[in-house]
């Protein structure tokens, strides 16, 4: 009889397989290093970078760095699949019901918590969930590379099912082509993808992944809510959560001049052209299935009557009409709407009953109809971003052109006189400008990109755009200003009453002083009339607020931007409910901790109560994208926890007990400790010297691993600097300043100033989601930290008295968070978390190799004045590398 498990020995298991498969992967590609006369790579990999050729201070030839970025790609690659592996063998094990994050967990807490199935039932049919594919310039591998990472993943998973000794063989043989193939296609992009070649990349998880992921999401959630109450009868179609996908490949322009009407245009195009093909191809698999016989299965008169059309047509003959039409909808879904399409195929469902064909229903029909929900006719509605700045040009360039008087007042007025004007203009059918007028580049841009919208809402409708986020809101003159412009080019009707808006106007807050200005800004949004007209029009019972979690952290530090996004959301929350309508809250969040990420069902449930109500949006960011839905159990496992975390979340902290003011309280006093600490490091004389030459920032400004430029401007200040590269920079010399810097200052404060509140996080800090999630990001941050690597790069500052002063204030901070968090954690990592600590433990040995290199070549760089083609692309090669070492770029 089998022993069962515990969770602990599980583990153990999982670090086993993960080193087992590893080493053969790695085997293999030492044995093609070998083979093709790269002998010093292959010695290197093979020592496990203790045998290094040369004398001190040589160069890596860049075979050994490729190698090297290999293998730590194998070491990622083996950590994805035996992640989906043990998690099976754990559901096997120990039930689904302990698989953190899973439906089969939230069930089981609501039925703790007393929480009946008929209150899941309600909730989850009003969940909708919309993760948005942002692209931004954080994918350092080219395109075929992560083809070849999937193939990896799939051949290991064949593998796992393989039973014959020859069958081994074979999957073995696979593996080494692919590595084969992996070493010879090389990583670096040639050039900066273009928006068409992130809209090619995108196009696979949208069209080969996700749509294969949705039957196996409704699968686990039947399923999970079959064994939590087998009394209860089963989920409805009309039951089960809304899964939507949004994109900003094509769309998002704030600060990218690639991204024109054209390409928002093409964009549209393909996604549609795509989504067509994928729901014509589910038709064509179906069509063959209902091959019925009018002898055996006699089809009803409805249904031969919308085949009499088509009596011409020599494919539709009467011998098999449930085939036949079928076929006739495959045929004919160009010239349809989605909502006609639907209707046809719930006929065929309520036909497929009637004769008794259940089971065919069931497994056929409804997930056909659930894809029909989740893609439509677009694949993912994409959203149109600009900055606030372009759109005020844009509007006063409009101004211009229709009388210079207006246009002065509107630049040279206050606030309230700004929205005076807009008012004026907002009350008025009338646009400010006719189409003949030539006008400057923002206005003709804006106008250009608005009518693509505009043509794509009349021709099908406005289910393929997401919404106008306007980036950088720091006024409610800003939201005005686009209400204005969608005037001038047909967004807008009127009702009788006055004009409204056709598609949602979204602010998107992101520095610490807009999130506070926040709630007073949508306040008055919701109170103008324009918006409550848009809103009632749209028969929007909720309205959309976009958070960015990348330039508040960038600005004020971890902690500080941790608590302004939570009081910001508390009092967005108060402002809906004062207008009696839900907010629904897109969250920008990162791939690291700096920029607002973490394990997506710890984020859910660190939000506040209420926040979910409005349903979820949040951005899916460039290496992210591949991390997470790079394959199909990968990708169903990560949108589980996103569905799954969003509707437990929502049930579970409207019956949390520990009050929020307790929270907020602790919150004020630690984001005021930090952020004078972070800012006092980020304003002292000869920062940016500091930042630029201690960190690779130069380099990763050089690199071609996104089509989005690295500053919004292109003037080298830190406020222009993008967020992305400023976590990259500083997670590449292992500073990973943005995740901890100003946290052991804070914590110390708080022990001296207010004990009754550091007794608090001590005692809540596992019980508290917040609290936990915020204080084990920052852990991990800190931990992925290296004061050796820090020490290392800063010497490449030549200022000696910058160096040591900046150092000196870096370490000290560095030493007094590890005590306050040790303190506060009261066991080590190893212990707490010993698969986190193990996976960081695995890459220190190429990662040291990788960061000697690397600052071996940024001193080259730096001090020759024309850098030779090799050096560049070496130094690439080695960002690319290190990036691969801890998973993360920005």
């Amino acid at each position: 009889m089998e022993v069962k498990k515990n969770y602990s020995e599980l583990m153990e298991e999982g670090l086993s397989k993960v080193e087992q498969i590893h080493a053969q992967l790695v085997d293999s590609l030492v044995e093609l290093l070998n083979r093709i006369g790269q002998e010093s790579a292959a010695k290197l990999i093979a020592s496990r970078f203790e045998e290094q050729e040369g004398e001190a201070g040589q160069f890596l030839n860049s075979s050994q760095v490729q190698a090297i970025s290999y293998y730590l790609q194998l070491l990622n690659l083996a950590e994805e699949y035996v992640a989906n592996y043990m998690r099976r063998v754990r559901e096997d094990l120990l039930g689904p019901s302990n698989e953190s994050g899973h439906w089969a967990n939230y069930f089981k807490k609501f039925a703790e918590k007393g929480i009946s199935p008929k209150t899941v039932r309600e909730k989850l049919a009003t969940t909708e969930v919309e993760p948005v594919f942002t692209k931004h310039p954080t994918e350092a591998k080219r395109w075929s590379v992560l083809r070849i990472h999937r193939a990896l993943i799939e051949a290991l998973e064949q593998e796992e099912h393989s039973v014959t000794p020859l069958e081994h063989i074979q999957i073995r043989e696979s593996l080494s082509v692919l590595i084969e193939r992996l070493w010879f296609t090389g990583e670096l992009f040639v050039r900066k993808p273009g928006i068409d070649e992130e809209l090619s990349n995108l196009l696979y998880y949208l069209t080969q992944v996700l749509p294969e992921v949705q039957p196996l999401l409704d699968a686990n959630l039947s399923f999970a809510w079959s064994q939590a109450w087998p009394d209860e009868k089963p989920l409805k179609k009309e039951e089960m959560p809304l899964l939507h996908y949004g994109s900003w490949v094509g769309g998002d322009r704030d600060g990218h001049s690639l991204v024109t009407d054209e390409t928002t245009k093409h964009a549209f195009e393909i996604l549609r052209k795509n989504a067509i093909e994928i729901l014509r191809k589910q038709l064509h698999l179906l069509a063959p299935k209902l091959a019925f016989v009018s002898s055996q299965t006699p089809a009803p008169d409805d249904l031969h009557k919308c085949l009499e059309e088509f009596a011409d047509n020599e494919a539709f003959q009467d011998e098999e009409p449930w085939r036949n039409y079928v076929q006739m909808l495959a045929d004919n879904l160009e010239v349809r709407s989605m909502e006609s399409i639907q209707a046809s195929v719930e006929k065929l469902g309520s036909w497929l009953e009637a004769v008794g064909a259940n089971n065919i229903v069931r497994f056929e029909i409804k997930p056909l109809l659930r894809l029909m929900e989740n893609l439509g006719l677009h694949l993912a509605r994409i959203d149109i971003r600009q900055n606030s700045t372009y759109y005020e040009k844009a509007l006063i360039q409009h101004l211009e052109a229709s009388s210079s008087e207006l246009a002065s007042q509107y630049s040279n007025g206050n606030e309230s006189e700004r929205i005076d004007l807009l008012n004026v203009e907002l009350a008025s059918p009338r646009p400010l400008v006719g189409d003949t007028i030539t006008l400057p580049e923002e206005a003709t841009q804006v106008r250009r990109t608005l009518k693509v919208v505009t043509e794509k809402m009349n021709r099908h409708g406005p289910e393929a755009v997401g919404a106008l986020i306007i980036s950088m809101t720091r006024e409610l003159s800003d939201l005005l200003t686009v209400y204005a412009l969608c005037k001038e080019v047909g967004l807008t009707r009127y009702d009788g009453e006055g004009l409204y808006c056709l598609l949602p106007v979204v602010p998107l807050f992101e520095t610490y002083e807009d999130l506070e200005r926040a709630p007073g800004i949508m306040n008055s949004f919701l109170s103008h009339p324009f918006t409550r007209r848009s809103l009632s029009a749209m028969k929007k019972s909720r309205v959309m607020v976009m958070l960015g979690y990348s330039d508040s952290n960038k600005d004020t530090g971890i902690l500080a931007s941790q608590w302004a996004l939570l009081r910001a959301q508390q009092e967005l929350i108060a402002v809906g409910e004062k207008h009696q309508i839900d907010v629904q809250f897109f969250h920008g969040r990162g791939g690291t901790v700096g920029r607002g990420a973490g394990p997506t069902h710890r984020f859910l449930e660190a939000l506040p109560s209420g926040a979910l109500r409005g349903g979820l949006r949040l951005t899916e960011q460039g290496e992210v994208i591949g991390q997470k839905y790079n394959t199909i159990p990968t990708a169903t496992s990560s949108l589980e926890h996103l569905v799954a975390g969003t509707l437990g979340s929502r049930i579970l902290n409207s019956h949390c007990t520990i009050p929020s003011e307790k929270i907020n309280e602790v919150m004020v006093l630690l984001a005021e400790f930090s952020q004078i600490r972070y800012k006092s490091l980020l304003n002292a004389d000869g920062f940016m010297q500091f930042y630029r030459q201690a960190t690779p920032i130069d380099a990763i400004e050089q690199s071609r691993i996104g089509s989005r430029p690295s500053r919004r401007t292109g003037q080298a200040s830190l406020d222009d600097l993008r967020a992305i590269p400023w976590v990259f920079s500083w997670n590449q010399s292992r500073y990973y300043l943005a995740g901890w810097f100003g946290v052991g200052t804070a914590l110390n404060q708080l022990e001296k100033e207010s004990p009754e509140h550091y007794e608090f996080i001590c005692s809540q800090l596992k019980e508290t989601p917040f609290l936990r999630y915020v204080f084990y990001n920052v852990e991990s941050s800190f931990n992925s930290a290296d004061p050796m690597w820090m020490t290392a790069y800063a010497s490449l500052v030549e200022d000696i008295s910058i160096r040591n002063r900046f150092l000196s204030n870096i370490m000290e901070e560095y030493e007094t968070t590890e005590k306050a968090l040790n303190k506060i954690f009261k066991k080590p990592l190893s212990q707490r978390r010993p698969r986190f600590w193990k996976t960081l433990q695995a890459r220190e040995a190429p990662l040291q190799v990788l960061h000697q290199e690397q600052i071996r070549l940024l001193k080259k760089v730096r001090s020759t004045e024309k850098v030779d083609e090799h050096t560049k692309e070496s130094l690439l090669l080695v960002v690319n590398a290190i990036a691969s070492g801890l998973r993360t770029t920005g």
